[in-house]
């Protein structure tokens, strides 16, 4: 059984991964954009 603590920092680190990766597509949209 995995510890509640250890589940909550993996989800945590995957929303974070998840804005992350939403920010940087953003960001080559904008590039692609520009050019």
């Amino acid at each position: 059984m995995l510890n509640e603590k250890l589940l909550f920092s993996l989800a945590i680190l995957l929303l974070g991964m998840w804005l992350l990766g939403l920010t940087y597509e953003e960001d080559v949209m904008r590039i692609l954009a520009g050019k």
